[in-house]
């Protein structure tokens, strides 16, 4: 402790706390409470959330396509926080459904997070890939394809593999 008085250059940074974010709670609110008929049949409460995974890919598939936009943009900072908010949503996708057990849709919010980690918005290439990325996921919503979806699955995930294959993904 007396060394942070000693030497000014020591800096204390205060983390945002995610896990109380996804809990429900904001930034700087009071901590999450959970009635006590949640804890006692978390299977009951995850039953509910699934029910609503169709709108909730959705909303994120939405938000996605405007992020989409924001990142072809010509202006810097409104590409920087596209490519946030890409990342931020495709890994939402993939934890989403990953929780309510849709594992194709898993696969590609995976895929297109660890592309945006490297994309470059200015090369036609990659926009194909990002494209191809967001057409399989709508496609993977609208068709409702459940677990690892057999011939069309495979199908939608050669669609990813080759454009990333022809267009210079990783």
């Amino acid at each position: 402790m007396s060394d942070q008085k000693e030497n000014p250059k020591v800096q204390v940074f205060h983390r945002v706390n995610r896990l109380k974010i996804k809990a429900g709670s904001t930034v700087d609110g009071p901590p999450v409470k959970f009635s006590k008929e949640r804890l006692k049949n978390p299977e009951l409460f995850m039953e509910k959330h699934t029910e609503n995974y169709d709108e909730e890919i959705e909303n994120v598939l939405n938000d996605l396509e405007k992020a989409w936009t924001h990142f072809l943009s010509d202006d810097q900072q409104t590409v920087d926080k596209g490519r946030d908010t890409l990342y931020h949503k495709a890994n939402h996708a993939k934890d989403l459904a990953a929780t309510c057990n849709y594992p194709l849709m898993q696969h590609f919010g995976l895929s297109l997070r660890e592309f945006v980690e490297n994309i470059d918005p200015s090369l036609k290439e990659h926009q194909t890939i990002v494209r191809a990325h967001l057409d399989v996921m709508w496609t993977t919503k609208k068709e409702d394809i459940r677990g690892h979806g057999g011939e069309k699955a495979e199908e939608l995930k050669d669609v990813v593999k080759v454009a990333i294959e022809r267009f210079g993904g990783k």
